[in-house]
């Protein structure tokens, strides 16, 4: 008998039909059964209604539609813990999964993208005053660590990076044609000045490591959707984690007169223009759907992770407009996650909440609570 049959059985004739999300939940760990909470509202309509549907009669058909989502968890939770980067032995590595390293699966010999060409650097530089975007810091020229991505390059440097969880995570909330699109472009583009920023050292470490958020909004504070042909001007809101001290905000010398400074305080904007045209092109401006790509995955990862409150919701990928500029939250220090060995499975509702209570004991989080 699999562990499905012990849990699921044909609904008899005289009983009233029941719905399959109950079933994925009764069979998915604590873990999964969070993700499926935290983001089941903004999955497609398809996707939402399928798990809304009647629970077929026929076992094994009933237990095939729970694995299938069972499946889609585990990846929406390995595409959210690739991006932007996995800590592994105290290195930042930008993901853990390799099909960017392969050959093509049609034996050509593409060439991959590992890196932007010095030229390229040189461009983004010059488009943004050879200053960080947000602090207005001088930066030099020589070193492309001063020129970052917005979606990192091992996302989008070969064809077969499509394959990755983060891209099938992505088809949940928005669609595969979508995403084929969305996916198309930025292979293109991920070393072009549309993927790319100017930011000195510290900004960058705090954007990779998600305590930064950056909002693309227009001039009027609408925010710009993920899947949008916007172009032109826009402004990027900034988001910070929640409880965070006035002396650890940003300072920016941005468009400030010589020895001014500016505190970029939760929600401060920073205009996204180009200082100076390349010679014959068009000014080239970083797309304010990567960045909004940026906000909508953090902001999911934290509410998986850490549970946010309501009032952190997010606009459905579906809407026009995507996420606000909500901030990434240190809720671990309040309400630490916990491994799969300290989530009690046991039917005995006494052991179980014991396990929680020591869990809690442990991580020092009760003699914080109220």
């Amino acid at each position: 008998m699999s562990s499905h049959d012990e849990i699921i059985s044909p609904p008899s004739t005289c009983r009233p039909a029941r719905y399959l999300r109950p079933y994925v939940n009764q069979t998915a760990g604590p873990e999964l059964r969070n993700v499926l909470g935290q983001t089941l509202k903004y999955m497609t309509r398809q996707l939402r209604q399928e798990l809304l549907a009647e629970v077929s009669t026929d076992t094994n058909e009933c237990n095939q539609a729970i694995d299938l989502w069972i499946a889609r968890l585990n990846t929406i939770k390995s595409g959210l813990a690739s991006f932007p980067m996995v800590i592994e032995g105290g290195e930042a590595n930008t993901t853990t999964q390799s099909p960017a390293t392969a050959p093509p699966a049609d034996g050509t010999n593409q060439a991959q993208h590992a890196s932007p060409s010095e030229e390229t650097i040189t461009a983004c530089l010059e488009r943004d005053g050879y200053q960080c975007i947000l602090t207005g810091r001088k930066l030099s020229n020589g070193s492309d660590s001063k020129v970052v991505p917005i979606i990192p390059f091992v996302f989008a440097n070969h064809p077969r990076c499509r394959d990755l969880a983060f891209w099938k995570m992505l088809e949940m909330f928005y669609g595969t044609e979508a995403i084929d699109t969305l996916f198309a472009g930025l292979l293109d583009r991920v070393n072009s000045l549309e993927n790319l920023i100017a930011l000195d050292d510290s900004i960058h470490a705090r954007l990779n490591s998600g305590w930064l958020t950056l909002t693309p909004e227009t001039a009027t504070r609408d925010p710009i959707p993920v899947i949008n042909n916007y172009r032109g001007g826009y402004w990027l809101n900034l988001g910070y984690p929640q409880g965070l001290r006035l002396s650890e905000h940003i300072q920016s010398i941005k468009g400030l007169n010589a020895g001014e400074v500016r505190t970029l305080y939760p929600r401060s904007r920073i205009a996204i223009e180009c200082h100076k045209a390349m010679p014959n092109q068009p000014p080239t401006l970083p797309l304010p759907s990567y960045f909004a790509l940026r906000v909508f995955v953090l902001t999911l990862k934290n509410l998986c992770a850490y549970q946010l409150p309501r009032h952190h919701a997010l606009a459905p990928p579906g809407a026009f407009l995507t996420p606000g500029p909500i901030t990434p939250s240190h809720y671990w220090n309040e309400y630490p996650t916990y491994s799969p060995t300290l989530d009690s499975t046991s039917a005995d509702p006494i052991l179980a909440a014991s396990a929680i209570l020591q869990a809690l004991a442990d991580a020092g989080a009760l003699e914080r609570s109220p």
